[in-house]
């Protein structure tokens, strides 16, 4: 069911209850002080938002501009009762989000329809959110695939480096041993595979930390950096 704020003074309130009420598909909250409208939008989602006309100007308008510093961008569905040549407060007001305007004096059909309108938006904005949401999902989940098949591939790539230069030292330990190289031969071939495998294992090092580093994200695909090896 969605929710919409009703934004009016107290003597109009009674004529837009009655109106709500055979609304089955809303649910309405009012208020008639724009600081306590504001307050319930700081803690509460909103889908629609109806500002009356028994409002001070300059109060429906500082409120639709503090209310857009809340809502953040969201293009909620803003609907104004307004006189009919209050052009220029109606341009003001579209600069502040308002979506839509119902004239005064107000045809009960009329803000009806344009309700439903707003109701239909909002459930096309949010179920296209949905969708977006879930192909963002999948592109994640695609996204680690990819990866963990790289580091896997790459961790292969070390741990055959390690293996390799481990074997070397070995066969040269035995050369020594049959007494086909010389102990200083032996010293520098074993320092020279003990820096190979230690660069693996800083390269294997290096690797993790950058995967550490994409597991403590909390951001977008967009903005994950290309994972990066050394060489």
């Amino acid at each position: 069911m969605q929710k919409l704020l009703v934004l009016e003074n107290e003597s109009n309130h009674l004529f837009l209850e009655k109106l709500m009420a055979k609304m089955d598909f809303l649910s309405p909250i009012f208020f008639h002080h724009s600081s306590d409208a504001l307050d319930w939008c700081l803690a509460n989602p909103v889908d629609i938002v109806l500002i009356g006309c028994r409002l001070p100007i300059a109060t429906s308008l500082d409120f639709l501009a503090d209310l857009q510093r809340i809502l953040n961008n969201q293009n909620i569905p803003i609907i104004m009762i307004a006189s009919q040549g209050a052009l220029e407060i109606k341009l003001r007001a579209l600069e502040l989000g308002v979506t839509d305007f119902v004239s005064v004096p107000v045809e009960q059909m009329e803000l009806v329809m344009r309700i439903k309108n707003a109701v239909k938006f909002r459930l096309n904005q949010k179920n296209y959110l949905l969708a977006q949401n879930r192909i963002h999902e999948l592109q994640k989940l695609e996204f680690m695939d990819c990866l963990t098949a790289g580091v896997a591939h790459e961790f292969n790539n070390i741990l055959y480096i390690i293996g390799g230069y481990t074997d070397l030292t070995a066969l040269t330990i035995e050369d020594m041993d049959n007494q086909l190289i010389s102990i200083d031969e032996l010293k520098s071939d074993v320092l020279s595979n003990s820096e190979k495998i230690n660069r693996a294992v800083v390269k294997g090092k290096t690797l993790v930390e950058q995967m550490l580093a994409y597991c403590r994200r909390d951001e977008t695909l967009g903005d994950l950096p290309p994972l990066n090896v050394i060489k």
